[in-house]
């Protein structure tokens, strides 16, 4: 899962910014097919309105801002896994 600082609402980014809003896709689409396990939360970097995205050149490599955002999610303990429930 992606986690952004971003404004409730604006999941892909400002409304009108094409860049940034493929740019998120792509880092999402990167993550989906590479993610290590599930439930992991990737904390991308990128700020609201204090940006500016470049085109996507290759929709088969991540990003670099992802690969970053991967490699300090992994560096963190995994969360608990949930106990099953009895009855």
């Amino acid at each position: 899962m992606l986690y952004l600082h971003w404004p409730f609402g604006h999941a892909l980014g400002e409304p009108g910014n094409v860049a940034q809003q493929r740019t998120v896709l792509h880092d999402m689409l990167s993550l989906a097919a590479m993610a290590p396990r599930p439930g992991l939360i990737v904390d991308l970097p990128y700020r609201w309105r204090r940006e500016t995205y470049a085109a996507i050149a290759d929709w088969t490599t991540p990003s670099p801002a992802l690969i970053e955002a991967l490699d300090r999610a992994m560096q963190e303990p995994a969360a608990p896994a949930a106990a099953p429930a009895t009855g």
